[in-house]
C-alpha cells in the first residue's frame, strides 16, 4: 500500500491509502480531470474489515435495515476497499456533500 495525498481546494486535503498500480492509475485520472477543470479527491481508500464492520453497522443505524444499507455500503468482506483496489471519489470544490452524492461526482466525470 501507498499513501496518496490529493490537496482540494482551500484548507481541504485528504491522504488515503491504495496498491500502488491503482495508486498510479487514479493520480493520471485526477490529472486529466483536473485539466479539464474538473477537481476530484479521494475521500475513502483501503479500509480493513473491521473498519468496514464499524461502516456497515453505523449505515444499518443511519438507514434502518440492512437491506437499506446495502444501497450505500457493502457488508464487511464483500467490499473492494480491503483489496487497495478501490475508492470513493469525491468534488473537491464541495467537500462537505453528503458520501451519495460525492461517489455520484466522480463516477458522472469517469463515466
Amino acid at each position: 500500500m501507498v499513501q496518496i495525498a490529493s490537496y482540494g481546494r482551500g484548507d481541504y486535503q485528504r491522504y488515503e491509502y491504495l496498491h500502488r498500480d491503482a495508486a498510479n492509475a487514479l493520480m493520471k485520472m485526477i490529472s486529466a480531470a483536473r485539466d479539464e477543470g474538473v477537481w476530484i479527491v479521494p475521500v475513502s481508500g483501503f479500509r480493513d474489515i473491521e473498519r468496514q464492520t464499524l461502516l456497515w453497522q453505523d449505515q444499518i443505524q443511519r438507514q434502518g435495515s440492512e437491506e437499506l444499507a446495502a444501497r450505500l455500503s457493502a457488508p464487511p468482506g464483500y467490499s473492494e476497499h480491503h483489496t487497495g483496489y478501490s475508492i470513493d471519489l469525491a468534488d473537491g470544490s464541495r467537500p462537505t456533500q453528503d458520501d451519495i452524492t460525492l461517489r455520484f461526482i466522480g463516477v458522472m466525470w469517469a463515466g
